[in-house]
């Protein structure tokens, strides 16, 4: 394939717009979303349209082919949808590029020139690998915010990479965690919990599926910030559908035990023998980009979070 103009795809946006009549144009950021040629393209493209009705952007999808010889190919498309009680579509820009890791240098300055003008950019990385690759890194773009989700990474590898970045970092396995943190606090709201929440003394997280997820790390550093004080944390494998979080202990010694655990599809806390039940409901990609795009400050609890997450992932 030839090569890549900014121009030429730009021409062909406002083509497209043209051939749309009365539609609405809306854009609120830009999302740059690098993905492996083996990533399911419907999928991508679902998240995206369920994602653009909450925040309109302009999206371009880069996907990643594997081979030393040169290869770019692009198409320009739009994703359009009725609101309720509206009598025009509102519709949003989508580019979608395929290059190989060879032509991957030839990509970057490309997507700057594409950036919608004055808009926050965000770039999100679907896997560690496309994360890894140095033409791509983030200090090449000058982003507002970076998405990961080191739940499919190696958590050594990839929690101390994040705490030590100097980018506004986003991390879906830790988003993934909402309700459990939640759930939680909500818990630690009754005079009981509170009482034995000053005796303990380890942090237990249960886990599923024979690796140790960074959710599970993520939770214990949490916790750990919570506390404000350092206490032993153990990771115990439990059953459970894999790479999942099972539930977290909290012994008060002979005081106690606050327990948070999964017992199908709900969500169990006990204090001191006494059980209370509540939902957990599985989130789509679309729902925990979503929660990440509305913060638009440093996440100060989450950075708190990942700080412990990553000593612990790398602890002897």
């Amino acid at each position: 394939m030839g090569a890549l103009h900014a121009d030429t795809i730009l021409d062909e946006l406002n083509s497209l717009w043209a051939s749309l009549g009365g539609a609405v144009r809306a854009c609120s950021l830009t999302l740059i979303v690098f993905a492996e040629e083996s990533d399911d393209a419907a999928a991508i493209g679902e998240t995206l349209a369920e994602l653009m009705r909450e925040h309109p952007h302009r999206a371009v999808v880069v996907r990643i082919q594997p081979g030393s010889a040169p290869y770019l190919e692009h198409q320009v498309r739009s994703q359009c949808w009725m609101p309720l009680g509206r009598q025009e579509q509102v519709c949003c820009e989508q580019i979608e590029i395929t290059a190989s890791q060879a032509s991957l240098a030839d990509v970057v300055p490309v997507l700057a020139a594409l950036r919608a003008p004055d808009l926050p950019l965000v770039l999100w990385y679907r896997s560690a690998s496309v994360f890894n690759q140095p033409a791509l890194a983030p200090g090449g773009f000058r982003p507002d915010k970076v998405i990961v989700d080191s739940d499919a990474a190696e958590p050594a590898d990839m929690l101390p990479r994040l705490a030590g970045s100097g980018f506004p970092v986003a991390d879906l396995a830790w988003t993934r965690l909402t309700r459990w943190r939640a759930i939680v606090a909500q818990l630690f709201e009754s005079p009981r919990a509170l009482e034995l929440l000053p005796r303990v003394r380890e942090v237990r997280v249960l886990y599923s599926g024979g690796r140790l997820p960074s959710q599970a790390l993520y939770l214990a550093g949490w916790i750990l910030g919570a506390l404000g004080r350092e206490v032993s944390c153990r990771f115990d494998e439990a059953e459970g559908e894999p790479g999942g979080i099972q539930g977290i202990e909290l012994p008060a010694g002979e005081a106690g035990l606050v327990s948070v655990k999964l017992s199908g599809g709900a969500v169990v806390t006990t204090v001191d023998g006494i059980r209370n039940c509540a939902g957990l409901p599985v989130r789509s990609d679309a729902e925990l980009l979503a929660e990440e795009l509305a913060i638009a400050v440093p996440d100060s609890v989450f950075r708190e979070a990942l700080r412990h997450a990553a000593r612990l992932a790398v602890r002897p």
